[in-house]
């Protein structure tokens, strides 16, 4: 009997276990290729972040908020991103007084959720109000291409 013929005659578990079997390889392959893929993503993303950090610097050490525009290449502006806030560890009670001493209790459920916090800390920012007792925050730089489309 010819290999042709064994699969003609080839019973329905035998079928479904040959197309389970290249299933699972093609699986396999896919799965591989997005690992690689991602590898490459990962490390390219690094690269990105350390030269934009670079970037940022050299553009702030000479007091820039902006680079020159180059021909062909475009420009970069630096921007500022949104205040992420947290409370200092241990003055959680502080912070929750402070917010209830301002009317705002809205705030509190069992405790201030960061985003509600974050929130609030960008409100305080923008009107030059004192931040509450305890409270940090950071505001990520990033940058912002502009392309030279000539």
């Amino acid at each position: 009997m010819t290999e042709q013929d064994e699969e003609l005659n080839a019973s329905p578990t035998h079928t479904a276990n040959v197309d389970e079997k290249i299933l699972i390889a093609q699986f396999m392959d896919a799965k591989s290729a997005v690992d690689q893929y991602n590898n490459a993503l990962k490390i390219a993303t690094e690269k990105l972040d350390h030269i934009e950090a670079q970037l940022i610097s050299l553009l702030e050490d000479d007091g820039k908020t902006a680079s020159a525009r180059y021909e062909g290449l475009g420009h970069v502006c630096i921007v500022d991103g949104a205040a992420f806030a947290s409370i200092e560890k241990g003055r959680q009670e502080e912070v929750m007084d402070f917010v209830k001493s301002i009317g705002r209790e809205d705030m509190i459920k069992t405790s201030i959720h960061s985003s509600t916090l974050s929130t609030f800390v960008r409100e305080c920012l923008k009107r030059n109000d004192p931040l509450p007792p305890g409270v940090t925050f950071y505001k990520p730089k990033t940058l912002r291409l502009y392309k030279d489309n000539s």
